[in-house]
């Protein structure tokens, strides 16, 4: 019989490994880097490895500057919307309105409305024309005035518009809106009154305590003092004390003993110059009402 072929043998792969027949990456790696070449195959693999890190740093660049142009896009937009807003804001503003009168006290209105900034001239000849006026005894009406935009004169304008000496420490305290109103009296005369608003604080009491020096020289006008000269009798008298209906104020009284200015703080806010007792009785009335529908709302 003849020979039988035998099934070559297959060699362990380690063995072909170590004795060079088969090439691995890590076998060529170790033999490149002990090589005489190893120093360009480390450089060669150190340009690799910044190459990848510079891709790496350019993607990161780019994210970046993406996100910065869409933070841009955003606070341009946002800007825009400011500038649209303050626009319409200031665009309704310039626009006079009707005026809605909410009044310190409930009282009518007498007059059309007088824009101020005016002369003290004239702002007496609208007190005036308001005494003239029949109105009913017992009742307050408002002399209204406004500035230019139609809406009720703040407290400052209205008192420069006067004309009155007020000081500085006055001035100063002065807040929001003061009214100037007629009182009919039971007897049919008429009492004008200015009903002040203040900041509440001790600069309104000192003013008006300096005030009084040229009270009678401010409201001899509004409320027809008769008197000539500074050396009238009535200039030679100092303001007393006085209480109306628990509140106290200063009084400057006539040789009748008849008030002439009576200056009395209402409440911690509002003052009253006028020279009716009943004036400041009723204008008490009115005030404590608007407070308790204030607080009921």
């Amino acid at each position: 019989m003849g020979n039988v072929p035998q099934k070559p043998q297959i060699q362990n792969e380690n063995i072909l490994v170590e004795q060079g027949a088969v090439h691995t990456y890590e076998k060529d790696m170790e033999q490149a880097l002990r090589g005489e070449q190893s120093g360009l195959v480390k450089e060669t693999i150190e340009r690799a490895r910044e190459d990848q890190n510079a891709r790496g740093s350019i993607a990161r660049e780019k994210t970046k500057n993406q996100i910065l142009i869409w933070l841009s896009v955003l606070f341009i937009l946002v800007s825009l919307g400011s500038i649209y807003y303050s626009w319409t804001t200031q665009q309704q503003l310039s626009i006079p309105a009707t005026p809605t009168i909410v009044p310190v006290v409930f009282f009518n209105t007498t007059t059309q409305p007088t824009v101020l900034p005016s002369t003290t001239r004239v702002v007496s000849d609208i007190i005036m024309q308001a005494k003239n006026e029949t109105l009913s005894p017992g009742t307050l009406h408002r002399v209204l005035f406004t500035d230019t935009t139609n809406t009720p004169a703040s407290s400052i304008l209205l008192f420069q518009s006067l004309g009155w000496h007020i000081d500085e420490f006055l001035t100063h305290s002065l807040s929001g809106r003061s009214e100037v109103g007629i009182y009919t009296n039971t007897d049919g005369t008429k009492s004008p009154f200015v009903l002040g608003t203040t900041d509440g604080t001790d600069a309104a009491y000192r003013g008006l305590a300096t005030w009084e020096t040229k009270a009678l020289e401010d409201t001899a006008t509004l409320f027809d003092i008769q008197t000539k000269t500074i050396n009238d009798a009535l200039y030679q008298k100092s303001f007393e004390q006085i209480t109306i209906k628990n509140k106290d104020g200063r009084a400057l009284y006539d040789d009748q003993n008849k008030p002439v200015i009576i200056i009395e703080f209402l409440d911690n806010n509002h003052f009253i110059v006028t020279n009716s007792k009943d004036a400041v009785k009723e204008v008490l009335v009115r005030l404590a009402k608007e407070q308790s529908r204030n607080v009921a709302q």
